[in-house]
């Protein structure tokens, strides 16, 4: 798929590769340590390193498969085509973001051959671990949930734990000791988020590749479905009478809406909305509020991009992700890569994940999970 090998181009000093490994890895910790900094300066950094990485790509005059390329331009093309029609006027500023954070992905993926993979994900896992220890003591509990400062969504900060619990079980440089003690506090904070979908797509991630990894499919599913059920029913009475994990406790709550935390009554409304007057005519980047006149997103990445930029898309997107996991499991020794684009695929059920920078912060941590993986099969430490 990418042009250059996995060994490191031989016109390349140490220092460009060391430097590469490193601005690669900052972009990442920069990402989960954004909120700190936007509270004192209002913007993050990580889109500059972002930025940074892909000027680098340029100098060093990476080159990447040309199917990459014209996928990329084709895309943006057509979200800048249908950002003329949005309602929303901030519409064309997530849209460069978006072509940001897309072009740092296109050029890690040109850079293939030019930084260590695994370097890079040790140091966003090991600089991560002092973050989320600093977050656990002086993050916000004001609403019983954790979260960078009371402004920010716990949501985004359980998405970016779970991203970094896939990667610390896939580092083989980790003991299994090592791996449960670095996990701990991602782990814990991810708990005190009470971000049901990351914590349940997480769960249901892992378990769907193991099915599919399974050569007894149905047992493996039936012993796995008991499990579940048994932690369900076993945690139902602790969960229903806390005063601290209410987010929890309204999975047992026995409707439907209350399990989803309003979002059925969310997507019926714009369901209707949208089908009644608009059928299979894209609104546009952030339109989909003000068209549809709801007042609230639609919390499922499908609905969105279905409202916003056209039915055909969203097929495109979910064809996209099926054959990520189906491929991810077929060529990577390690379960994470097909873990990882499944639970991508399965936090959009409810979260409109695209237009968030964390869901990009994952592809970008796939990404790096599936070349680490071909050079952990080749032999390179």
């Amino acid at each position: 798929m990418i042009a250059h090998s996995q060994v490191r181009s031989p016109k390349l000093t140490i220092s460009h590769y060391s430097l590469l490994s490193f601005l690669v890895s900052a972009s990442l910790i920069l990402n989960i340590s954004d909120p700190i900094i936007t509270t004192y300066t209002g913007v993050g950094a990580s889109s500059f390193l972002y930025i940074l990485v892909c000027a680098y790509a340029v100098y060093l005059n990476a080159s990447v498969n040309l199917k990459i390329i014209f996928i990329f331009i084709s895309i943006l093309f057509y979200l800048v085509l249908v950002t003329l029609y949005s309602i929303n006027t901030s519409a064309p500023f997530r849209v460069l973001n978006l072509a940001i954070w897309a072009l740092f992905l296109v050029s890690i993926a040109a850079l293939k051959g030019y930084f260590d993979p695994l370097k890079a994900l040790r140091l966003f896992v090991q600089c991560s671990f002092m973050l989320i220890i600093y977050f656990l003591i002086a993050g916000d509990y004001s609403h019983y949930r954790l979260s960078y400062t009371e402004e920010f969504n716990p949501t985004w900060l359980a998405y970016q734990l779970v991203l970094l619990i896939f990667t610390v079980y896939f580092l083989e440089c980790y003991s299994t000791f090592h791996k449960l003690l670095i996990s701990a506090p991602f782990i814990i904070g991810l708990i005190l988020t009470q971000g049901k979908t990351a914590l349940i797509g997480l769960i249901l991630s892992y378990i769907g590749v193991l099915i599919l990894r399974s050569s007894h499919k149905l047992i493996t599913s039936i012993i796995l479905a008991l499990l579940l059920l048994s932690l369900f029913f076993g945690l139902e009475a602790y969960l229903t009478e806390s005063e601290y994990f209410v987010w929890y406790g309204n999975l047992f709550s026995g409707s439907l809406d209350v399990v989803l935390s309003g979002r059925l009554g969310i997507w019926e409304e714009s369901i209707t909305a949208y089908y009644e007057n608009f059928l299979f005519v894209p609104l546009g980047v952030l339109s989909a509020m003000d068209a549809l006149k709801i007042s609230n997103g639609a919390h499922n990445v499908f609905l969105t991009l279905t409202y916003e930029l056209g039915f055909y898309f969203t097929i495109a997107y979910i064809c996209f992700f099926l054959f990520l996991v189906l491929y991810s499991n077929k060529e990577y020794k390690s379960i994470t890569p097909a873990a990882l684009a499944l639970f991508l695929f399965i936090s959009g059920f409810s979260n409109d994940v695209v237009y968030y920078k964390y869901f990009w912060l994952g592809l970008a941590v796939l990404y790096l999970l599936m070349i680490s993986d071909e050079r952990n099969q080749n032999g390179y430490r």
